[in-house]
């Protein structure tokens, strides 16, 4: 007999012929046949086990219990909590139990009106298009205060569940363009590109100097794109220790007498890799372009393969990509830990239309990331409206009595985007502002062109400390 406690029936026949324990220790006795019927996924692993063996699962008991009785010809359980309803999806995804995933499925749209931001966040997991549909259009009838100095209380705060930290942040921001447009888009997953990145003709393999037959190696991608290249060039500071891991690895048959390396990065990071190695001017970088979508993928295989000097030119292409993708460059350089760049991009990005902005990086971030930057920008408006406060009150305010301070809707207009850069700057907006003013008031009103234009400089100059002196509290 066991010394674990053993959970109730009918999991408590000690005839059965496997043994299941759970990670908070209780035994569950089933019958192998049953699991077989419910799914394969057990077939390797009952075969290759002793006579009655025991399997330990990571589920807890309540868990494995819900799961196993969709399995079992007893009546099916009843979970009115959401969160053991996802955690037995998972389990039943995990195990491949058709049985189970499919009513706990069909429950999911009954806890939307209570739940909506919570069920939007297993369906985009799970992949449920119309659940995740669901569950935006009801969260949408919700309201938000934008101008609300608690971060919780705006669109991006109330929107984040932790259920949402098991998701990409490119799901939390399509439920965030979702409540803000009531576009019709997909949720789950972002729409497919028009055309692939690369054509057979493209295929990066096939560029110059890297089909050239007069190499002594090959190094073949994950996705079996073979680069020739020359065992020279990795001798040098840019090839790091490239070369002498990859010689410890399992090497591929040869390719016409010339030694093939295989290589644990795609073809899109390897050709990257390949041209930031050999002298400058042989063929063009993807990255030089501006084309940023295998930049985190980049600097990982570089630091992987100690290639410090790939890593220096990286980072000095990160600074120059800063000025056109500024949310880009952020992302990636939180994933790479590089604190300085990080809060570099962020101060950038302090006078951006921040919701406006898009970039295929949120598909590969955690919404939690996503949504610490989110609140850090909240953080930091809310600093620059407190600068902004002295020349609110100045003998001669700097602010329309439409747009001022006291009301916030100068975040309106400040917030604006033009083909996806800000159009312009806080003191800029409200001189403009001022200049019309006193235009449309004529002989009522008299300004001096010089005065504002000091004043312009000086909201210009605190706002720019503000945001450089800016602390964040955990998020």
């Amino acid at each position: 007999m066991s010394a674990h406690p053993i959970a109730p029936a009918p999991f408590d026949i000690v005839a059965a012929d496997v043994i299941l324990r759970t990670s908070d220790n209780v035994d569950f006795y089933v019958y192998s046949v049953v699991l077989l019927l419910a799914s394969l996924f057990f077939e390797a692993m009952f075969s290759s086990q002793a006579q009655r063996p025991v399997i330990h699962v990571p589920e807890d008991s309540r868990t494995l219990e819900d799961l196993l009785r969709f399995c079992y010809p007893v009546e099916d359980p009843v979970i009115n909590d959401l969160l053991q309803v996802d955690l037995v999806l998972e389990a039943a995804l995990k195990y491949d139990i058709a049985v189970a995933f499919k009513p706990l499925v069909k429950t999911l749209p009954g806890f939307v009106p209570t739940h909506s931001p919570q069920v939007y966040a297993i369906a985009c997991r799970l992949g449920l298009e119309e659940v995740a549909k669901l569950a935006a259009v009801e969260w949408g009838k919700s309201t938000f205060d934008e101008y609300s100095p608690d971060f919780s209380g705006t669109m991006a705060g109330a929107s984040y569940v932790p259920e949402m930290a098991r998701i990409p942040a490119g799901t939390y921001y399509r439920l965030l363009f979702y409540l803000r447009t009531r576009e019709e888009i997909p949720f789950c997953k972002p729409a497919p590109p028009k055309e692939p990145l690369f054509s057979d003709a493209q295929a990066p393999g096939g560029w110059p100097p890297f089909s050239d037959a007069n190499t002594d190696i090959i190094i073949r991608s994950s996705d079996n794109i073979d680069f020739r290249a020359h065992t020279m060039i990795f001798g040098l500071p840019k090839g790091g220790s490239l070369l002498s891991q990859l010689m410890k690895d399992t090497h591929d048959s040869a390719v016409d007498g010339t030694p093939v390396l295989r290589m644990d990065a795609d073809g899109e990071v390897l050709s990257e890799i390949l041209i930031m190695c050999y002298p400058p001017g042989l063929t063009a970088s993807r990255l030089e372009s501006n084309d940023f979508g295998t930049f985190r993928r980049v600097i990982q295989t570089a630091q992987k393969y100690e290639m410090t000097a790939v890593i220096r030119v990286v980072k000095s292409i990160w600074k120059r990509g800063l000025e056109k993708e500024p949310l880009t460059m952020y992302l990636v350089a939180v994933a790479c830990d590089w604190n300085d760049e990080a809060r570099e991009a962020l101060e950038y990005l302090a006078t951006w239309p921040i919701c406006d902005l898009y970039t295929v990086e949120l598909e590969d971030t955690k919404a939690d990331v996503y949504r610490g930057l989110l609140k850090r920008y909240h953080h930091l408006q809310g600093s620059m409206y407190q600068a902004m406060q002295p020349f609110a009150i100045s003998p001669r305010s700097f602010f329309t009595p439409e747009v001022s301070v006291a009301n916030g809707q100068w975040k309106q207009l400040w917030l604006t985007s033009s083909h996806g850069q800000p159009a312009r700057t806080v003191p800029s907006l409200l001189l403009e502002l001022e200049v019309k003013r006193g235009r449309k008031l004529g002989d009522r009103y008299s300004y001096n062109l010089a005065d504002i234009m000091n004043t312009r400089h000086q909201l210009e100059v605190k706002l720019k400390q503000v945001v450089k002196n800016a602390v964040f509290e955990e998020i």
